[in-house]
């Protein structure tokens, strides 16, 4: 992980401690723009270069053509962002520009098998987050 005035960038995909991976079921649909409101939701994006930027959700609009999500990078400034539910990534696809992800905070164990439940997928559909340093502290990969 690295952190580019504020901007936090993976170098692979990862997904940060105290994050689960929400994979979507088929066929693929956005989460409702209400659930986007309700939920802490984050999202992986795929850049040019192939990293991975990191940011939090803070609105859905379904009726935009180009830019259906505000995400906030860094700081407070929410930015437009557009993406394509057929570029969703799945594990282990190639990392390509514009692959991106939903994340959610994990809480306790039993908030998170209890929020499973809700979405009918009982630990199935959704990736526990591996052990990786907070978000906050800066940290660089020898490759």
């Amino acid at each position: 992980m690295t952190e580019e005035s504020d901007v936090i960038y993976f170098d692979t995909f990862e997904i940060p401690d105290g994050f689960r991976l929400i994979t979507l079921d088929a066929p693929p649909t956005f989460i409702s723009a209400k659930e986007v409101e309700t939920r802490a939701l984050y999202m992986l994006l795929c850049i040019s270069d192939l990293p991975w930027m990191f940011g939090r959700i803070t609105k859905y609009k379904p009726r935009a053509t180009k830019f259906n999500f505000d995400v906030v990078w860094s700081g407070d400034d929410e930015e437009h962002q557009g993406v394509k539910l057929s570029n969703y990534y799945s594990v282990g696809e190639a990392a390509l520009s514009g692959r991106w992800v939903y994340l959610k905070k994990t809480g306790s164990e039993r908030r998170a098998r209890e929020e499973a439940k809700e979405e009918g997928s009982e630990d199935e559909s959704e990736e526990p987050s591996p052990s990786r340093p907070r978000a906050g502290a800066a940290e660089h990969k020898a490759d």
